[in-house]
This record gives C-alpha cells, structure tokens and sequence, in this order.
C-alpha cells in the first residue's frame, strides 16, 4: 500500500475513533481514541532503534538506445528479521554528456528478510553515458507519516552509443599520397611495417607479432620492434564538443554529430584507412588511435563521458597547437559551425569541415560540405573528404 493511501486510512480512521468518542464519551472510546493517536508516535519511535540497513542494488540495461524505453531494476534486500513496512528510493538520472538531469521516485515496499526487485523505465533522449544514483533513500513506518533516511548510495551507468548509417566516402586526388609517405615521425610510432621506429624491452600487452625474434635471442631479452608513422597519413577526424557563442552545441546537434562521426569512421576502417579520433575536454585535447572496431567503441565511450564545454576554444585550434598531430595531417572536423581557426590545420594537408549546423563559409583553404540529417538518415550522404 502507497505512503499516501495509509495516511489516508489512518485519517479515516482518526475521525471514527473521534466521532465515536464525541458520540460516546466513555472510558472505552477515550481508549480507542488514544490508541488511534499514539500508535503512529510508538511505530515513528521503532524507526529509530539499530537494525540492519537494506542493501539496494541497481541494473541497468547496456547499451541504450536513443529515443527506446529501456527497463531498469531496483532490487532491495532486507537482512533484518525486522518487517520494513516501506521504502522510497528517489533516483536521479543524469546524461554526463548533455548535463541533462531528472530525478524519479521508486516506491519500494518490503516485508521481513527477502527480497524485493521493483522496475523503473528510462527513455534516453540524446546518446550520451547514462549516469544513474540513488539521491535519496527513505524507510517508512507502517502508516507513512513519518520517514528515516537512509544513507544508500548506489551507482549505475550505461552507454547511449550514437545511430550509424550507410554513406558513400571517398578519398579527395590530394589524399592519394597516403599509402606511400616517404615521411615518418620521429617522436610518435605508427603501423607501417617498412620503417622501425625503435627498439624497447617487451611490455605484458605489446602484439606478439611486432617481438624482434632475431635480437631478442642474441640479447636474452624480450625485445619489441615499433612501427613507423607516415607523417602524411594521418588521418584526423575531429569533432567539436565545445558550445562557442554564435554556434552553440544543442543535444540535437550532438547526436547529429556523434552519428556522423561514427559512420564515417566505420567506412574508413572498412576500407583500411587507420585514423585518429579527437575532441576536447574542457580546453584540453583528446585524442584516440582507431585501427579497428574496438579502437571505435573505445574512442566514443571515452567522448559520451565529456560534458559539452562552454568556451571560446575550438577542437581545431586545439589540434593544430599539437604539432605532432597536425602536421601533413589529413583532417576533417565535424560542427555545427566553420571553425575560424580551422585554417591553422591546412599544413600540407587537406582540411574538410563537415558542417551540422547552418550554412556558412569556411576559412580559406578549408572545404565545407553541409551534412543533411535526414539525407544522413536515409543512408544517402555522399563524402569527399
């Protein structure tokens, strides 16, 4: 029975016993009257002797999808002998990425020592990390008026991954350079088995494949071989996760962004093209190596943690300060504006600016393609980046 219906039983009962005794005044109606009263103070009393606290534990479907309802569940175990008469659990569900929150009340009614699972469902609007905690936990006494906080703090979390589509990408004539670079970092390792970047002692987690079999039998010593990096071969997709003041970052343009940003992603790696993933946290530059599909989920788990910022900064000029990463780069930078400094990024390289938000002219030297979300949508998005 709800909080709300037991006060109202005890009510009605109140004004029976009251109306009796008016009706009535005897020894045996002054009796019923106070035992009407009092019984609640002496059960409010019981709350606050030491009993052993119920453990809640919270699930939660992963992934989400966007705009699906998904169900959770609550589930509180009683390890006292003790009836609980009631629980309410308020929930608070927040999206790290948007900032968007809202709190839900769980209504958790219990008996003795068992256990209880109560479902609550959720409809995440934008993609995001799903973060979910108890705000509140509150033990009741059988008539709901009074009520004993609990301090029960659980914590649950869940991916709200972007929608990928089917779209056509093609590499522009300048990008035809990079699968033959004669150019190679000297301060980064890559992929390219042709060049060696250096020689190191084996680390637990290096690839089997790259261990220097030969030298590592001559010195006794596990010795691993990294790669090359064709300086001309990176490949930069960027996306902007800052809100700047005449081009804010909606939710909307959000999912936009991140469902682009993963389908292009997934054609290039269909296609062989390696390539590195970049955003910003609060000022700082993020980035993350994609050779395959896992590299992919890695890389948007990290960004649907990342609070849109507020600032002035863009993820292109971040970037291009990294002259390690924006050198001979290939770069396309997803948002919902032209960045200003994206022309910082044009250092041999081709610059493409997939825009997501209004029509505007780019930098010099920057291409800017429009990208329609229902185009996107319907799987008939064509790309030259």
């Amino acid at each position: 029975m709800r909080a709300g219906l037991r006060r109202a039983v005890w009510l009605a009962v109140c004004l029976a016993a009251l109306a009796l005794y008016l009706f009535a005044n005897s020894a045996a109606t002054r009796l019923v009257l106070a035992v009407t009263w009092l019984t609640p103070l002496l059960t409010a009393a019981a709350l606050l002797l030491p009993h052993r606290q119920p453990s809640l534990h919270l699930t939660l479907p992963s992934p989400l999808r966007r705009g699906e309802k998904a169900e959770g569940t609550l589930t509180i175990v009683n390890p006292s002998r003790c009836p609980l008469p009631g629980l309410r659990c308020t929930l608070e569900l927040s999206n790290l990425l948007t900032g968007e929150s809202f709190r839900q009340d769980v209504p958790c009614p219990v008996g003795g020592r068992n256990h209880a699972a109560v479902r609550f469902s959720v409809t995440p609007a934008h993609c995001g990390r799903l973060h979910v905690r108890a705000h509140r936990v509150r033990l009741f006494e059988p008539f709901g008026l009074f009520c004993r906080p609990l301090s029960c703090q659980i914590v649950q979390g869940s991916d709200i991954p972007p929608q990928t589509a089917v779209l056509s990408v093609a590499l522009a004539d300048t990008a035809d350079f990079l699968s033959d670079s004669q150019q190679y970092s000297a301060q980064k390792p890559g992929y390219d088995p042709s060049e060696t970047f250096r020689i190191r002692e084996y680390v637990p987690g290096d690839p089997i494949r790259q261990i220097h079999w030969k030298l590592s039998g001559k010195t006794d010593t596990l010795l691993v071989r990294d790669l090359g990096l064709p300086v001309v071969s990176q490949m930069l997709l960027l996306l902007e996760t800052a809100s700047l003041p005449d081009a804010p970052v909606t939710p909307d343009c959000m999912d936009k962004m991140l469902d682009l940003l993963a389908s292009v992603s997934q054609v290039l790696l269909a296609d062989g093209v390696s390539h590195t993933i970049g955003w910003q946290d609060a000022g700082i530059y993020c980035c993350h190596d994609v050779a395959d599909t896992d590299d992919l989920s890695a890389a948007l788990t990290r960004i649907l943690q990342t609070p849109i910022a507020q600032g002035a900064a863009t993820v292109a000029g971040l970037c291009a300060a990294d002259l390690l990463q924006s050198a001979y780069a290939h770069a396309v930078v997803i948002s919902p504006c032209p960045p200003p400094d994206a022309g910082l990024l044009c250092c041999g390289g081709r610059v493409t600016v997939l825009l997501c938000g209004e029509p505007a002219e780019g930098p010099a030297g920057v291409e800017v393609t429009p990208v329609d979300a229902d185009t996107l949508r319907r799987g008939e998005l064509s790309l030259i980046l």
